[in-house]
């Protein structure tokens, strides 16, 4: 009984270890990304925040077939090559189910420097009584001032956890806005994008 207490308790502390370790890293990412965003020299003043869910859609091109020419909008298409194997895409995978009911937030506190964060809740109410993006964005200015909002999806990892893949997109109105999906490599201590897919504008 003895023995099993102690395998159960190596377990419960192995597992929150990996979480613990996992959120650190999710938080590196972030920092180092908001940092950067930030010291671009432009006249845009931003609010950052998470997406409201992790909402990535992976397709695993090793199991599922479709023609070279098919585009399958909003859908990450992974294969196992030299950045990612076969077992880094099922990872990945597990890490987005089910993806409509994870929200991830920014915690301010773990965010290094000052910067304007908000979180989904503060757009509640805008969203709530919505009619249509010009109105939208007239009560976002209202609210917050004349700011753009960037968003970044909570960042997913391969096995080894040096390769992650973070959503971007970045809104300032009604028809200004786009994004696009960033695949980063951890490389002598700084995550360096490597790799982009499904690039959109409005």
């Amino acid at each position: 009984m003895k023995n099993i207490s102690c395998f159960l308790f190596l377990i419960f502390l192995f597992s929150c270890r990996e979480k613990d370790e996992n959120l650190d890293l999710k938080y590196e990412v972030l920092n180092q990304l908001i940092k950067e965003d930030s010291q671009k020299k432009t006249d845009l003043i931003y609010l950052y925040k998470t997406s409201s869910a992790t909402n990535f859609n992976i397709l695993n091109l090793d199991k599922e077939k479709i023609d070279e020419f098919t585009i399958i909008p909003n859908v990450l298409e992974l294969k196992s090559d030299s950045i990612f194997s076969s077992q880094d895409i099922e990872y990945l995978i597990s890490q987005t189910v089910p993806y409509d009911s994870k929200v991830f937030d920014l915690d301010k506190e773990k965010i290094i420097g000052k910067y304007d964060i908000i979180k989904e809740s503060d757009l509640f109410e805008l969203k709530s009584n919505y009619n249509g993006a010009k109105d939208y964005w007239i009560k976002f200015n209202d609210k917050f001032g004349k700011k753009c909002l960037r968003n970044y999806s909570e960042p997913i990892f391969n096995l080894r956890k040096d390769v992650c893949i973070v959503q971007i997109s970045e809104s300032c109105g009604p028809l200004w806005g786009g994004g696009y999906t960033g695949i980063f490599k951890k490389l002598n201590g700084i995550w360096v994008q490597i790799g982009t897919q499904d690039h959109w504008i409005s």
